[in-house]
Formats: C-alpha cells, sequence, structure tokens
C-alpha cells in the first residue's frame, strides 16, 4: 500500500476507491466497504483504508465533510446528492471502531510508527459522524 500521510485519503487503496465512487449512483458503495470491515473477524489493511474513505464520504453527506475532503469526492456529493440516514453514521462509527480495534491490520501498522496523527483522525471522523 502507498501511503504518504495518516489522513483519511492519503494512500493509494482509499484514492483508487475514490474513483470508483465518481460512478456510483447512491451510498451502497460506501456502506458495502464499511458493512465489509463490520462483518469480518481480522480487517486487512486494503479494506480498513477504503473503509475510512467510504466513512469520510458519510460524514461528508451528513454535512460535516473533512478538511481536505478531494475534488472528486465533492463533485460526486454535489451531483449524486445522496440521502443519509442515522443508521448509515452508527455503520461507519462501528467500521472506525473496528479499524482501530486489536483485529486490525491498519491498527497493526500504524502502531510500528507514531500513530498519534493517525488516531488524531479518526477521533474527527468519529466526531463528524456524530454530528
Amino acid at each position: 500500500m502507498g501511503t504518504w500521510g495518516s489522513g483519511p485519503f492519503e494512500n493509494d487503496d482509499a484514492a483508487d476507491w475514490v474513483y470508483d465512487l465518481e460512478d456510483a449512483d447512491d451510498l451502497t458503495l460506501a456502506m458495502d466497504a464499511i458493512e465489509r470491515v463490520r462483518n469480518s473477524d481480522y480487517v486487512d489493511a486494503y479494506d480498513a483504508s477504503v473503509a475510512l474513505a467510504a466513512a469520510e464520504v458519510i460524514a461528508a453527506a451528513g454535512g460535516a465533510p473533512h478538511a481536505d475532503l478531494p475534488e472528486g469526492v465533492s463533485r460526486w456529493l454535489t451531483e449524486a446528492d445522496p440521502d443519509v440516514a442515522a443508521d448509515h453514521g452508527e455503520a461507519a462509527t462501528a467500521a472506525v471502531a473496528r479499524i482501530r480495534g486489536e483485529d486490525s491490520e491498519l491498527a497493526e501498522l500504524w502502531a510500528e510508527v507514531d500513530a498519534a496523527e493517525w488516531h488524531s483522525h479518526l477521533d474527527d471522523l468519529v466526531e463528524r459522524l456524530g454530528r
């Protein structure tokens, strides 16, 4: 995985997923990514990275976007104008908890370096999902 920062869109997997999102009509792609994490016994780094990007889309669609939201996501939100339900935010928050937990490859990878900034991004995301 190519990673150039700790932000939710600062890795190849999330960036590639944004390209797929641009062809979507609604939040199904985002919710599929979130549910894949919620339903797995062990969360691999790819699924975690994609689910974090998807959770950011849910937060943005709910009116609480990340400060560095990619242009492709902003454009998609304007064009698709997706409907966000309360359970979308709840599911995304649960996925973030799984990604942060013991059975997560991404958490293990971040534990090998200074993970404080990564955890700060996750805290911010959870706060915005709760709005």
